[in-house]
């Protein structure tokens, strides 16, 4: 299956949440493993969104008009690697909030992320891996804020 190697939200993804479906930004250069992972997340249920490097994501995060849920990226890529991508990501407020799930052939020791597995992993050590990072990701969001000594 050839997909456009542009930007796009899978068709009939919908929001995550009550009758939604979580969506996933994939961030790899090499298309054939895009497009597999790809194919894995859809028939597992997610929506994906694709972006061939980190400068790519970047722009999709600046112009989405709804943000992932989750990014599942490379580290070694052309243009903006993973890790250059995670700094920037890091910057912006809201998109510092997305979980992050390393998927690389490279050592990821010392990256601030959610999660890592690599390449050559089982399917089903890649899934539990995005559902454990998108767990911990909603418990955080669950935990009250502190103000000043008050809840918010």
């Amino acid at each position: 299956m050839h997909r456009d190697p542009r930007l796009t939200l899978s068709l009939g993804s919908e929001p995550s949440g009550p009758g939604g479906r979580t969506v996933v930004l994939l961030v790899e250069d090499d298309r054939e493993l895009r497009e597999a992972v790809a194919d894995l997340l859809e028939l597992e249920g997610y929506g994906v969104a694709e972006a061939e490097n980190g400068l790519d994501a970047l722009l999709h995060l600046r112009t989405a008009t709804r943000l992932p849920d989750l990014i599942l990226m490379d580290l070694d890529m052309p243009l903006m690697s993973g890790w250059e991508f995670r700094e920037a990501q890091r910057r912006d407020p809201l998109a510092a909030r997305i979980p992050v799930v390393v998927i690389s052939s490279h050592t990821a020791e010392g990256l601030d992320v959610d999660g890592v597995v690599p390449k050559t992993c089982h399917p089903e050590r890649l899934l539990g891996a995005l559902e454990q990072a998108l767990a911990s990701a909603r418990q955080r969001s669950e935990e009250p804020a502190f103000v000043s000594g008050a809840v918010v």
